[in-house]
């Protein structure tokens, strides 16, 4: 088996301009599960860009966020990343994703004596 540890996303803020500020709402990964039986996907854990001005932002950088304790359930879930843009004050249009991921953790077998 395995447990999720976390979610990440390379982003770089809009190449349809320079911002004169950080948006108000700027990009979020987030490691969702789905089940089967509902089909009504549920937030695991979310990450928030956290680019501290405005040149940090509009160079590649990493979010992401850890968590623990979620195993890995193949038969009544199904897992995804989504990665929303940014928003709000001085948001601009084509922000680039250029990778997202889910952090798993194989779990150790159970080792015992013969």
């Amino acid at each position: 088996g395995a447990e999720m540890t976390g979610v990440g996303a390379r982003v770089e803020g809009s190449s349809a301009g320079p911002h004169g500020a950080l948006p108000s709402k700027r990009p979020t990964a987030r490691l969702m599960r789905m089940p089967m039986a509902t089909g009504v996907p549920e937030q695991i854990v979310s990450a928030n860009d956290a680019a501290a001005d405005v040149t940090a932002y509009e160079a590649a950088h990493t979010i992401s966020a850890t968590t623990s304790g979620i195993t890995v359930d193949r038969e009544t879930y199904r897992y995804f990343v989504t990665v929303e843009g940014e928003a709000g004050t001085n948001a601009t249009d084509l922000l680039s994703v250029y990778s997202a991921w889910a952090m798993v953790k194989p779990l150790r077998a159970d080792k015992r004596a013969a």
